[in-house]
């Protein structure tokens, strides 16, 4: 059985295909480092990676890198994509995989938690300045390629409400070839876990495992399961939020009722 994940940015992805492979006898198909099929151009996407989080380098040229990736992603099938894309795929391209045993993966996020991460975590984003969360709510964001949108420039919230919006779509195409698919909430990943991995392991037709829990942050060695269980449990993501911001904010109804908040 071979797993596709999708998902936007801070909803988990990472975690999720870390805790796949460590208990499940699957295989991932990447949407991120090592997604091609030769060696050469791992090594590039590994290049371009390093460039962006290690090096102190000017907007114009974390741009560049940015374009790079996009050049990338655009050489590579369904199974390759981006992680983070919208999953606006014809259904040519997905008839062209539709005979294969894959499985889909979708995780979604609390709309406001997801844009207080993104404001902290601006994972390919060029405007690093700190803002506040309502600045940052109201501010345009880059749309690169890979994503693939029409739009150019978009609020955060419309950007991940176009994700969504892909997702339910790509779930009606899923189903009209029929090929599975989970979709799970970045919360449940973290309080619910067990359950979360016995429902994949149902959808993917296996059984007799045992689950063994990833304990310490894929991207913050410093904090670990305890942490994150009190931290979202307790919603103490909350206090970075002003009452007046948590009282107003509202989403897409229909979409939060299809995510199941």
């Amino acid at each position: 059985m071979k797993i596709k994940i999708f998902g936007e940015r801070n909803t988990g992805t990472t975690a999720l295909e870390q805790n796949l492979k460590n208990n499940f006898p699957i295989q991932i198909l990447n949407g991120d480092l090592g997604i091609a099929n030769t060696s050469k151009l791992n090594f590039t996407y590994l290049k371009l990676k390093i460039k962006r989080k290690f090096l102190r380098i000017s907007k114009a040229k974390r741009e560049k890198i940015e374009r790079n990736y996009d050049n990338f992603f655009e050489k590579v099938s369904i199974h390759y994509q981006w992680k983070h894309c919208a999953t606006n795929f014809n259904n040519e391209k997905l008839k062209e995989i539709s005979k294969e045993k894959i499985h889909f993966l979708f995780t979604v996020r609390e709309p406001l938690s997801w844009l207080n991460s993104l404001n902290k975590k601006r994972y390919h984003l060029l405007n690093k300045k700190n803002c506040s969360i309502e600045d940052f709510m109201n501010s345009e964001i880059e749309i690169w390629n890979r994503e693939n949108l029409v739009q150019k420039k978009l609020k955060p919230l419309e950007l991940y409400e176009e994700k969504i919006k892909s997702y339910i779509k790509f779930i009606d195409q899923l189903k009209s070839f029929n090929l599975s698919y989970t979709v799970l909430r970045f919360e449940d990943l973290i309080l619910n876990h067990h359950s979360c991995y016995e429902r994949i392991a149902k959808d993917i037709g296996v059984s007799g495992l045992s689950f063994e829990e990833l304990i310490q942050s894929t991207k913050d060695k410093s904090k670990d399961l305890i942490f994150y269980k009190n931290y979202y449990g307790n919603r103490l993501w909350e206090k970075d939020i002003s009452h007046e911001l948590l009282d107003k904010f509202s989403f897409n109804h229909k979409l939060m009722n299809w995510m199941g908040y």
